[in-house]
């Protein structure tokens, strides 16, 4: 709020002190170092609003009237991306979408990829054509071509340069040293003495020191080596596998809550091996994802087997358990 309204700020700070730090740069300084005002919790905000819709119903139902409300919803939850300013955010929302095609539709998911991509143009030839999209959306939107604010144009493309320039550094510098078992956790302390209102000459090395390579790929490459990312690979394509088909099931608040955690494992998974994210940062929501959507799963599968199948299944793996303690 204090982003969009700098002046709210004398209203809000003395109630909520979690305010935006760019609207407190520009009350008290009159200009904001951040050209782009990106809001990074409009983003996360639209990406759960956005996911807990798909949640509670089917893909294909979502334009029938009763269901008006949720439509709204999904339609706010994407404005929100896009108002983030965050290419990853609108990704996220537009994985988000196919990912519950795939649920709903199986391969006629495909017909996804045309509408959103007619819906990007829509907005690509508004800002061109007929008014500006305010500076956040046309951030938020630089991944695709249009004629883009050109502030945000060139933010955008620095970020792109920064990248390529940590991936070289990396694939020169640090990835021959130790490719088959990677350089683990942890990085050199003098990094931490470095301010961070200086010029730092090595920046693109401190960047690959402390992990922030922003690529997955490369990033479990750098961790864990050649091999560890093959076995890495082969376990988020498992969980990817059972998250995306899952069925929809039934409309209960258990199999909703499933869905929901299926649909952010999924979305969680994909962007996170071409996204900004280190396996620091990823692994341990993933550990705690996974372990409560594969128990969830478990548990419910045994339900709907019914009482004495369930029995059944109880005893079985309560032998296995003591066998494994055995």
């Amino acid at each position: 709020i204090t982003t969009v309204s700098p002046a709210s700020i004398y209203i809000i700070f003395p109630f909520y002190s979690a305010v935006s730090s760019s609207g407190f740069e520009e009350v008290v300084t009159g200009t904001t170092t951040d050209v782009t005002g990106r809001i990074g919790a409009f983003g996360n905000f639209s990406f759960a609003l956005i996911l807990i819709v798909l949640a509670s119903i089917r893909l294909t139902q979502i334009l029938h009237p009763k269901n008006f409300l949720r439509l709204v919803c999904l339609i706010a939850g994407f404005v929100a991306a896009l108002f983030s300013g965050f290419r990853s955010a609108v990704i996220n929302a537009i994985i988000g979408f196919f990912t519950a095609g795939i649920r709903d539709m199986k391969y006629a998911a495909i017909a996804l990829l045309p509408i959103f991509a007619a819906i990007l143009l829509a907005l690509s030839f508004v800002n061109s054509q007929i008014f500006h999209l305010p500076r956040q959306i046309q951030r938020g939107l630089a991944f695709f071509p249009g004629n883009w604010d050109a502030d945000m144009a060139r933010d955008a493309q620095a970020s792109n340069d920064f990248r390529k320039r940590v991936w070289t550094t990396w694939a020169k510098e640090y990835f021959p040293e130790q490719p088959w078992l990677g350089r683990g956790f942890g990085f050199k302390s003098q990094w931490a003495k470095v301010s961070v209102y200086k010029y730092n000459p090595n920046w693109d090395r401190q960047a690959v020191e402390t992990g922030n390579i922003h690529n997955g790929l490369f990033a479990t490459l750098d961790t864990f080596g050649i091999i560890g990312t093959i076995f890495f690979v082969i376990w988020n394509l498992r969980l990817l596998v059972r998250a995306v088909r899952l069925p929809f099931g039934k409309s209960d608040p258990e199999h909703m809550a499933l869905r929901f955690l299926a649909l952010y494992l999924a979305v969680w998974i994909t962007c996170y091996w071409f996204g900004a994210l280190n396996v620091g940062t990823f692994l341990p929501i993933e550990f705690t994802l996974a372990g409560v959507f594969l128990r969830l799963k478990e548990a419910m599968a045994s339900e709907d087997l019914g009482p004495e199948a369930a029995a059944t299944d109880k005893l079985e793996r309560g032998a296995r358990e003591e066998l494994a303690t055995a």
